[in-house]
């Protein structure tokens, strides 16, 4: 495992231990799924699922007005999202 894959498991560890809040790794896990991890390093359930929270991590808002207007197109994703997808995560790739 190289220290990019690495650092998506310790930020989703971090943001489940509350560790870290969920600005930081929404930023952080998006930045460095998309643009620092080689996908070819990553098995195919590890992909698979680290892309789909990436999807959600992109679209976080704050703003739960905002979510909620966009919903149905599932456009904006708040917190209680990104934690069920986390918690999924860990579900499948951590125990």
């Amino acid at each position: 495992m190289n220290d990019e894959v690495r650092k998506l498991y310790q930020l989703i560890r971090d943001y489940y231990e509350g560790k870290i809040n969920i600005g930081y790794f929404t930023d952080n896990f998006t930045i460095t799924f998309n643009t620092e991890v080689d996908y070819d390093q990553l098995s195919e359930t590890e992909y698979k699922l680290f892309e789909e929270l990436a999807h959600i991590t992109s679209r976080y808002s704050p703003f739960e007005e905002e979510v909620q207007k966009y919903r149905k197109y599932n456009y904006y994703y708040n917190e209680l999202d990104t934690l069920n997808k986390v918690k999924e995560v860990i579900n499948k790739l951590l125990t």
